[in-house]
């Protein structure tokens, strides 16, 4: 008994429908002749073409077979295309170095602003005073105090719980800003002139 390799379904669906060459058909329904599954599936794939063509006969006389064609590849063509639209999109796998570069000189710009302007915006000494003439503004750990030479004390309170931040300008003024814990921001300013 030889080992012979079994055609696939294919080779047996044009051997039904005897559209093979003759040499190959030769040496499939020889095979066929001596391999039980072979000659199963050729039967059964032989009663599809017998059913296929007994159905076709049932179709009414003048069927516009152009027009089917016509009608079949247009649909095919619209669900290749709605197939198309619904794919995703693979996304560039290579960045031209420039566009490298822009972003890492953009992100550069952004972090030395952030930094440069948190480093401006607030004084964070524990303790700022300014004074001119007869009055005098100073922190503290309760706020803002403003003071004259006659002993009155004037006090801006800074909520407790959280950090206080403090800036002295050139003018001759106090800020003290300070932010609770829903996120409403308190200043208070004190000008001196």
């Amino acid at each position: 008994m030889r080992n012979e390799q079994h055609p696939d379904v294919r080779e047996l669906a044009l051997l039904a429908g005897g559209d093979l060459p003759w040499w190959r058909k030769w040496q499939l329904t020889r095979h066929a002749k001596g391999c039980a599954d072979c000659q199963a599936e050729l039967g059964a794939l032989k009663d599809v073409r017998r059913e296929f063509a007994r159905a076709a006969s049932e179709l009414p006389a003048g069927l516009d077979w152009q027009r089917l064609e016509f009608e079949m590849r247009a649909n095919i063509r619209v669900g290749l295309a709605a197939g198309e639209a619904i794919r995703p999109r693979e996304i560039a796998g290579r960045w031209d170095w420039r566009a490298g570069f822009a972003v890492a000189a953009l992100a550069t710009v952004v972090v030395t602003g952030w930094f440069l302007g948190r480093q401006n915006r607030v004084s964070t000494a524990p303790v700022a005073s300014v004074q001119a003439g007869y009055a005098m503004a100073q922190s503290g750990s309760e706020g803002i105090e403003w003071k004259q030479r006659s002993g009155a004390v004037l006090t801006l309170m800074a909520p407790a719980a959280r950090p206080v931040s403090y800036t002295v300008n050139t003018e001759g003024g106090l800020s003290a800003r300070a932010v609770d814990e829903a996120g409403q921001i308190t200043i208070s300013h004190v000008q001196i002139d």
